[in-house]
């Protein structure tokens, strides 16, 4: 039997799954992440709460440390504030490639290798220098769903361009050609709009989670980032507020055409996007209807295509893809 125990760790949770022979067989979600690091001034916060979990799975299904082949970490836990740092790899690459790069270190708890699954990173030029930061791009995490999601939908990524967004505290669009990953693009998304929509005068005016969005107001929103700029915009929203009778979906909605319409902005600028087959949206429903309406209101002719879970998460089925190749 070939064993692993897979760690998908964010800023604010972490689950563990047992894997057996291809199989998930048993996993646990807790609420511990990076963020535990920081807030507890201890790095080894994370590091411990994550082996309590590993010795649940193994309690839970009657084995031992020595019958798991190996350990694998991924997301917030190989950056600096979580278990072990890690730097990034750099695109392209392929799943492959991926797997047969994982850097594997010795872990102190847990009495044993561990491989930690890093992020990818675009750094075309020699680092350090102001004049050329556009051209990098970087993220963690977020690949490991991408292999899955290549994997789970091969009918829109077989021998096609694609580009994938990933809404989430940051956007990144991905860059795809068939199994690799060919280019990055970074951008603020759920971060920007929380920080409007929990610490400015904005705040009386949208929640903090919008799952509607009326189509009007997307596109006033995008209308006016694209006139005044994003300050000047994210502004109207106060005056929608003072002097209109719109309601916090319409405010709502105003506020994500704003914030991710200079998504869309930067999307189309990308020198890739002349050459995409389609472009995917993996996440919640509301922002395929956000970035299908913002690309529609562009006039963009490729294809739009929404990305769900099928029966795993994207995490899980990409560290499933991944380990074909261990």
């Amino acid at each position: 039997m070939k064993a692993y125990v897979y760690f998908d760790s964010g800023t604010t949770n972490t689950r563990g799954y047992l894997i057996c022979n291809g199989i998930v067989k048993d996993s646990i979600k807790e609420n511990i992440g990076t963020i535990n690091n920081v807030l507890e001034d201890d790095p080894k916060v994370l590091e411990s709460e994550v082996y309590k979990i590993y010795q649940k799975l193994l309690e839970r299904n009657d084995m031992v440390d020595e019958q798991i082949n190996d350990i694998y970490m991924s997301g917030m836990a190989t950056s600096c504030n979580g278990i072990f740092e890690t730097d990034y790899m750099n695109v392209p690459v392929s799943v492959k490639k991926y797997a047969q790069d994982i850097t594997y270190h010795d872990n102190e708890t847990f009495q044993r290798k561990i491989g930690y699954l890093t992020g990818l990173a675009v750094r075309p030029v020699p680092e350090g220098e102001l004049g050329n930061i556009e051209q990098f791009n970087n993220v963690r995490g977020e690949e490991i769903e991408l292999f899955g999601i290549i994997r789970s939908y091969q009918t829109i990524y077989k021998d096609k361009i694609v580009a994938t967004i990933m809404p989430g505290s940051h956007t990144h669009i991905w860059f795809s050609q068939n199994d690799q990953i060919i280019d990055i693009l970074s951008c603020i998304g759920g971060e920007f709009f929380a920080a409007i929509a929990e610490h400015t005068i904005i705040k009386a005016s949208v929640t903090s989670n919008p799952t509607v969005i009326k189509e009007d107001a997307l596109r006033y929103g995008f209308e006016a980032l694209k006139k005044y700029g994003v300050n000047r915009a994210i502004y109207m929203v106060r005056e929608l507020e003072l002097f209109s009778n719109a309601k916090t979906e319409e405010k709502d909605s105003f506020l994500e055409g704003v914030i991710n319409g200079d998504i869309i902005k930067a999307l189309l600028l990308h020198p890739l996007y002349s050459r995409l087959d389609s472009i995917c949206v993996a996440g919640k429903a509301v922002y395929y209807d956000i970035f299908s309406k913002l690309l529609q209101l562009e006039e963009s002719q490729v294809k739009v295509e929404k990305i769900e879970p099928k029966d795993q998460s994207f995490a899980l089925a990409g560290f499933l893809t991944i380990s074909e190749h261990l």
